[in-house]
Protein backbone atom coordinates (compact mmCIF):
# COMPACT_ATOMS: atom_id res chain seq x y z
CA UNK A 1 0.00 0.00 0.00
CA UNK A 2 1.03 3.36 -0.90
CA UNK A 3 0.30 6.62 1.14
CA UNK A 4 0.99 10.42 -0.06
CA UNK A 5 2.63 12.73 2.28
CA UNK A 6 1.75 15.91 2.67
CA UNK A 7 5.30 16.75 0.86
CA UNK A 8 3.86 14.64 -1.76
CA UNK A 9 6.16 11.30 -1.26
CA UNK A 10 5.02 8.19 -1.72
CA UNK A 11 6.42 5.53 0.33
CA UNK A 12 5.52 1.77 1.17
CA UNK A 13 3.77 1.25 4.31
CA UNK A 14 6.62 -0.69 5.36
CA UNK A 15 8.90 1.97 4.97
CA UNK A 16 6.33 4.91 6.45
CA UNK A 17 7.66 6.91 9.01
CA UNK A 18 4.02 6.65 10.76
CA UNK A 19 4.11 3.04 10.55
CA UNK A 20 5.22 2.26 14.12
CA UNK A 21 6.65 -1.24 12.71
CA UNK A 22 9.00 0.10 9.82
CA UNK A 23 12.38 -0.34 11.99
CA UNK A 24 11.54 -3.87 12.28
CA UNK A 25 10.54 -3.82 8.74
CA UNK A 26 14.55 -2.53 8.13
CA UNK A 27 15.88 -4.27 9.98
CA UNK A 28 14.47 -7.90 8.95
CA UNK A 29 15.57 -6.63 5.17
CA UNK A 30 19.43 -6.03 6.84
CA UNK A 31 18.91 -9.47 7.84
CA UNK A 32 17.95 -10.86 4.69
CA UNK A 33 20.10 -8.84 2.73
CA UNK A 34 23.16 -10.08 5.21
CA UNK A 35 22.42 -13.95 5.07
CA UNK A 36 22.58 -13.75 1.50
CA UNK A 37 26.10 -12.21 1.69
CA UNK A 38 25.82 -8.48 1.11
CA UNK A 39 28.16 -6.65 3.16
CA UNK A 40 25.36 -4.10 4.85
CA UNK A 41 24.76 -2.34 7.44
CA UNK A 42 22.11 -0.46 9.71
CA UNK A 43 21.91 3.70 10.24
CA UNK A 44 22.28 4.49 13.58
CA UNK A 45 18.69 5.67 13.58
CA UNK A 46 17.61 1.94 12.37
CA UNK A 47 15.20 3.94 9.80
CA UNK A 48 17.57 3.21 7.02
CA UNK A 49 20.76 0.99 5.50
CA UNK A 50 23.89 1.31 3.45
CA UNK A 51 26.02 -0.68 1.30
CA UNK A 52 29.39 -0.93 2.05
CA UNK A 53 31.79 -0.43 -1.28
CA UNK A 54 33.91 2.05 -3.23
CA UNK A 55 34.04 3.59 -6.68
CA UNK A 56 36.66 1.86 -7.14
CA UNK A 57 35.23 -2.14 -5.82
CA UNK A 58 31.60 -1.16 -5.48
CA UNK A 59 30.39 -5.12 -5.32
CA UNK A 60 28.33 -4.89 -2.31
CA UNK A 61 26.71 -1.76 -3.85
CA UNK A 62 25.74 -4.08 -6.80
CA UNK A 63 24.57 -7.03 -4.91
CA UNK A 64 22.74 -5.52 -2.48
CA UNK A 65 20.92 -3.26 -4.75
CA UNK A 66 19.64 -6.02 -7.18
CA UNK A 67 18.81 -8.41 -4.09
CA UNK A 68 17.48 -5.51 -2.50
CA UNK A 69 14.11 -5.84 -3.61
CA UNK A 70 13.76 -9.61 -3.28
CA UNK A 71 14.57 -9.14 0.88
CA UNK A 72 11.74 -6.78 0.66
CA UNK A 73 9.47 -8.77 -1.15
CA UNK A 74 10.45 -11.93 1.40
CA UNK A 75 10.25 -9.44 4.39
CA UNK A 76 6.52 -8.27 3.44
CA UNK A 77 5.29 -11.77 3.26
CA UNK A 78 6.19 -12.29 6.77
CA UNK A 79 5.32 -10.43 10.58
CA UNK A 80 8.95 -9.64 10.30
Amino acid sequence: MRRRHRDGDRRVWEEDPANPKARDFTYAVVKCLKAKGVDVELSPDGASYGYRGTADDPGDVEKGMSLALVCRREVAKTDY
